[in-house]
């Protein structure tokens, strides 16, 4: 039992790690020289004198000196002391090295139809590298919004600075997302 799960996280591991092929000739962004030990990081390419080939590294690789951002809502409600206002609570993360500055995240309910009812942006600041925060927005509940009806409320990262929003990575989320 205990081999067999040893063999199985090995498996998985050998998955996850970054798959590179070697190539001649013409040398550019994603690819890194072969030789160097100071190229460790998938970037331009730059032929030193002991390496005369790079090799193009899979986009699976995560880029240095990036933020990494995602958010998970955690929740929405109605105020119950000023039912004017409604809550959304996020988890905010940032999975790269570098701290994401100027992060906005926005944040919809949307009635059972799909429709937007209400549509808020929270300008969350800046966020450090390798962490999470909660967070919570406070906005007005509109006219759309009407007692015995169900929503579904979702936040995403929609802008910031030096990063990448990881949700528009994955083409099935962004219609989600932004639709």
């Amino acid at each position: 039992m205990v081999k067999s799960i040893v063999i199985l996280i090995i498996g998985l591991l050998s998955i996850v790690m970054v798959s590179c092929e070697k190539i001649e000739g013409d040398v550019g962004v994603g690819q890194r020289c072969v030789a160097c030990p100071e190229q460790k990081e998938c970037q331009e390419c730059k032929l030193c004198e002991e390496c005369a080939e790079c090799e193009t590294c899979s986009q699976s690789q995560i880029p240095v000196g990036k933020a990494i951002l995602d958010v998970t809502t955690y929740d929405w409600a109605i105020n119950e002391i000023n039912d004017d206002e409604i809550f959304f609570d996020y988890w905010l993360m940032n999975y790269g090295d570098t701290e994401a500055r100027n992060v906005k995240v926005r944040c919809k309910l949307k009635d059972d139809a799909g429709s937007t009812v209400i549509n808020t942006v929270d300008s969350f600041g800046n966020i450090a590298s390798y962490s999470a925060q909660l967070a919570e927005v406070i906005t007005q509940k509109t006219s759309k919004v009407t007692p015995n009806n169900e929503y579904s409320g979702n936040c995403y990262v929609d802008s910031c600075t030096n990063c990448i929003i990881l949700y528009k990575r994955i083409p099935d989320f962004i219609e989600g997302y932004e639709g």
